[in-house]
């Protein structure tokens, strides 16, 4: 009779912690679904917002912008008509970085260092809010957190990869946080 009473007293206690953890469960997954949500893209100056909401849904229709994450492909709008930007490198098949995966844009500023070092301190400015990753502009790599260049929050220096392009010396580089992997 002591163990019969063991097994219910076992089961009910199961299945009490079995309810515990469902209806517990709902406003967990709420609060992580919450923290892991992606940031609403926004600018903190009036003309930048209005220049944002004007984009609309325009870059669905944008033919170079069809292989972009849609977060990446409205910013490549705004970007082209905040700096005047006419020239871009984006979607790279076959390239297992963010290029290929459509979250990764190079503004081409060619010699024009000032303009890119305005793009590199606006995206700087107005990091968490973009969703960035990184940024690399003159050889060199600016991240949110520690990274294999160095301290957070830090432009710091790239090895020499060779060329002007490769180093950054003739574009804006940024890549986007990839929220549907969490990366």
């Amino acid at each position: 009779m002591k163990k019969i009473r063991k097994i219910f007293l076992f089961l009910i206690v199961t299945s009490f912690l079995v309810m515990a953890i469902y209806y517990l469960k709902s406003p967990i997954e709420s609060r992580l679904a919450e923290i892991n949500k992606p940031k609403q893209t926004y600018f903190p100056d009036q003309v930048d917002q209005e220049l944002w909401d004007s984009i609309g849904d325009s870059y669905l229709q944008d033919s170079t912008t069809k292989n972009l994450d849609p977060r990446v492909a409205k910013m490549k709008i705004f970007l082209e008509k905040k700096f005047e930007i006419e020239d871009f490198s984006l979607y790279r098949a076959g390239d297992r970085e963010d290029h290929g995966k459509g979250l990764a844009i190079d503004l081409m500023t060619y010699r024009d260092k000032d303009k890119g070092d305005e793009i590199a301190q606006y995206l700087v400015k107005n990091f968490d809010n973009m969703g960035l990753s990184y940024i690399i502009w003159q050889q060199k790599f600016y991240m949110d957190v520690r990274n294999r260049y160095g301290p957070a929050d830090l432009w710091n220096p790239m090895e020499d990869r060779g060329s002007i392009t490769a180093n950054h010396y003739d574009h804006v580089h940024i890549s986007f946080k990839n929220y549907e992997n969490k990366s």
